[in-house]
């Protein structure tokens, strides 16, 4: 295969953006779209395999699998074993046993699917995931193990000529799916290859159908090529709809540079760029994992500044050590499979790996100090009442205890269900009984629409309102929910305005008058509904620490050998960042007649609101209680209830 300088001076200009954006997002806000970029490239070169070998009756599909295999595993297992390593020393169990899960997920080439099913990619919560630019790898091999064989297949039964028609229709039909997935299921169209294919596809269209063009059209269209590309790095953001129609924008500004075919341009092939392009691959494995550090650790802003150079050097070096020295050679027998690095790499990768996951994160090799705050991570309800995200609304009530005899009814989002054995451990679960009603991000305002993928919240609460009223007329109910996020949105970015997560007749861009007095008015509508026939108990939100409890913990304890941490947050801040709901709240209540709880009066009593007690988090995150933490809680709503309960509440220890 002829060496095309400008296409690997395509792979600087891709990387790059990347390692920029990663770094400093508020500079190159589009930058992730340097990984559109890779995928136009990609499907070129694999084209020009593919159909020269075709063309020539030599293709061989184990030879192309292989010579993948030994371009992409060595550099990304030589990554994920560092990152084991030392994840040994500095990663507490939760985390480790994460990191193993993706490693894992990683090597096989799935993990697009695993970061798909656990947040989209702009999530705060994908800044903790040391492996989470693997996605991309994982696109790549899917279509590399797809593609082949479907042409293959198409070869049976069509000459080459035809077949070339029949991949530029795909590239078309493609994108039109693209566009229409990336409305319809934004978090999947990011990660899945059935949006992303088309891009492969465009490449292989570049190769397929090349330009014939004067040398002025050739620098012209280069040009126009490398200026989309640019755009689409400074005017599109992740608050733009990905990859959807404006992934158009790089996609054909890398379809027009390819076919340029400038291989002596300054633009791409400057001593730069070459060697920023020939180093890209192990750039990019590298520079994921530098911008995770910083986070993790708490590294201060000097490390960004390094981050950029030093992903360069890492990349270097795994180039130079890993990328350069992997076999050539394809094995063609079973013997010869057998000394094929690759598989090896991938076999120890895998033992590795899974190991640590079976284990728990090495749970073995902490401190007990470690141990109980790790664990608090996974304390959580035990009853696993909280139904997910639906297609369909489907109320599934969660009985706990006497069910025939129900004392309480606690409805509401995930932090109700953070709440639910608060109150039952205020009951002889014998005796009697509460019903949680908990879904993911849904609280319990009738006529509520989600603005993320929870779209089953709105029907289910009207189910939830008939279920109570209907079938528990007069059995008191408690309601909580994180409504800070539903006004304010997700605290993801400091000093960052975020539209509201839910909405009622319009949606807004702010939590302005116009959508308070609208939140409000629904609140109200709601609660006053509901105390028609049964007692109300409205809970003020659960003070937020802005921190990962367990995490925090565990990691103070391992950078300064078990010192203790105290993380608690003040409570002036937790009334400036919860003071719209908190206010929303007992104006409802004294309008309908329902009553308040305030958890702040427990967690927050000294001035500090409390995150742990003596090492032991209360917290399994940064705002859902631990089942120690919400233990706390219940001589409160024990109180509460039994002051709206006729003939009394029976603790259980009574």
């Amino acid at each position: 295969m002829n060496f095309r300088k400008d296409i690997n001076g395509l792979r600087a200009i891709a990387v790059l953006a990347v390692v920029i954006y990663h770094f400093f997002p508020e500079a190159l806000k589009g930058g992730f779209s340097g990984v559109d970029v890779f995928f136009v490239i990609s499907g070129f070169l694999m084209s020009k395999i593919i159909f020269t070998g075709l063309e020539k009756k030599s293709f061989s599909l184990i030879s192309f699998y292989t010579s993948r295999a030994n371009r992409i595993i060595p550099p990304l297992a030589g990554v994920s074993i560092v990152l084991l390593i030392l994840g040994w020393f500095y990663l507490g169990p939760v985390d480790y046993k994460e990191l193993a899960k993706h490693v894992f997920s990683s090597i096989a080439f799935l993990s697009n699917l695993i970061y798909w099913k656990e947040a989209g990619y702009f999530d705060s919560a994908s800044h903790s995931k040391w492996l989470l630019h693997t996605w991309s790898l994982s696109v790549e091999w899917q279509f590399y193990i797809i593609y082949p064989i479907i042409l293959l297949l198409l070869n049976k039964f069509f000459p080459i000529h035809r077949i070339k028609y029949i991949v530029l229709a795909s590239a078309f039909l493609g994108l039109v799916i693209s566009v229409y997935c990336s409305v319809q299921w934004p978090t999947s169209s990011y990660y899945l290859l059935h949006t992303r294919a088309w891009e492969m596809l465009l490449g292989a269209v570049a190769f397929l159908f090349p330009f014939t063009l004067s040398a002025i059209n050739k620098k012209i269209l280069e040009l126009t090529g490398i200026t989309l590309i640019i755009v689409s790095y400074f005017f599109v953001s992740e608050a733009d709809i990905w990859p959807g129609y404006l992934a158009a924008i790089p996609v054909l500004g890398t379809f027009f540079v390819i076919q340029a075919q400038q291989k002596d341009s300054l633009l791409t092939g400057n001593l730069l760029f070459q060697k920023l392009g020939t180093w890209s691959y192990s750039i990019y494995l590298w520079h994921w994992p530098l911008v995770v550090a910083g986070g993790y650790f708490s590294l201060d802003k000097g490390w960004l500044l390094a981050g950029i150079p030093f992903s360069i050097l890492l990349g270097y070096l795994s180039y130079q050590l890993i990328e350069k020295r992997s076999a050539s050679y394809p094995p063609v027998s079973f013997k010869k499979l057998l000394a094929f690095k690759p598989a090896w790499y991938v076999v120890f990768v895998v033992m590795g790996s899974s190991l640590i996951f079976i284990s728990k994160g090495a749970y073995f090799h902490y401190s007990s100090d470690i141990k109980i705050a790790s664990d608090e991570a996974h304390n959580k309800n035990p009853y696993e009442c909280m139904t997910g995200w639906g297609v369909t609304a489907d109320l599934k009530p969660c009985y706990i205890g006497n069910e025939n005899n129900i004392a309480a009814i606690i409805v509401g989002d995930s932090h109700a269900d953070a709440l639910t054995t608060s109150i039952s451990h205020g009951y002889d679960l014998k005796e009697q009984g509460i019903i949680a009603l908990t879904r993911v991000s849904c609280p319990f305002i009738v006529g509520a629409k989600s603005t993320s993928k929870n779209t089953t919240c709105h029907d289910e609460n009207e189910q939830r309102m008939m279920f109570i009223t209907s079938r528990y007329s007069g059995v008191p109910v408690i309601i909580a929910s994180r409504l800070s996020v539903y006004i304010n949105g997700e605290p993801e970015t400091e000093n960052k305005i975020n539209p509201p997560s839910i909405y009622f007749t319009r949606q807004y861009d702010e939590a302005n008058l116009a959508f308070l007095s609208e939140f409000q008015q629904h609140v109200s509508n709601t609660v006053c509904q509901l105390v028609s026939s049964n007692p109300v108990i409205l809970a003020h939100p659960v003070p937020e620490m802005g921190v990962n409890v367990p995490s925090i913990i565990v990691k103070h304890y391992l950078k300064n050998n078990g010192a203790l941490l105290q993380i608690d947050s003040n409570r002036n801040k937790y009334l400036d960042m919860q003071g719209a709901a908190i206010t929303i709240v007992d104006s409802v209540a004294k309008e309908c007649g329902a009553s308040t709880v305030s958890p702040a009066d427990i967690l927050c009593e000294t001035g500090n609101c409390l995150s742990s007690i003596d090492g032991r988090p209360l917290y399994y995150d940064d705002n859902h209680l631990s089942e120690f933490g919400n233990k706390l809680l219940t001589p409160l709503f024990h109180n509460a209830l039994t002051s709206v309960y006729r003939g009394g509440l029976p603790l259980a220890s009574e």
